[in-house]
């Protein structure tokens, strides 16, 4: 079930790009729509790393709720945030210090 909403979600998001790109053919829009496409599937792919520190998943989890909720708001509305989109950076970046600094093993 919840990969036929995953994607149902893509084939809307791709048929607004279209639909978007049709009306206003703005292809600069549409090149940074696709590629923001690309970041948020990647970093919703890495939130498999995350499995080890429960508390910096919940909090990876929530960024990218608000990461897809904003998404969704550029494709239509047209409201750019992009510091929202780019925020589960933060968790995979706090993921990569707290293995860098605080390890079990010297």
């Amino acid at each position: 079930m919840l990969y036929f909403f995953s994607a149902l979600s893509l084939v809307l998001i791709m048929t607004a790009l279209y639909f978007s790109y049709q009306k206003s053919h703005d292809s600069k829009k549409l090149m940074q729509s696709l590629g923001l496409l690309l970041l948020l599937l990647i970093l919703t792919y890495s939130t498999k790393i995350l499995l080890v520190y429960k508390p910096l998943l919940v909090l990876h989890i929530a960024l990218l709720i608000m990461a897809w909720w904003y998404y969704y708001r550029y494709i239509f509305k047209g409201i750019f945030k992009i510091y929202w989109m780019l925020s589960p950076l933060l968790s995979l970046g706090l993921f990569v210090l707290i293995a860098l600094f605080f390890r079990e093993n010297g």
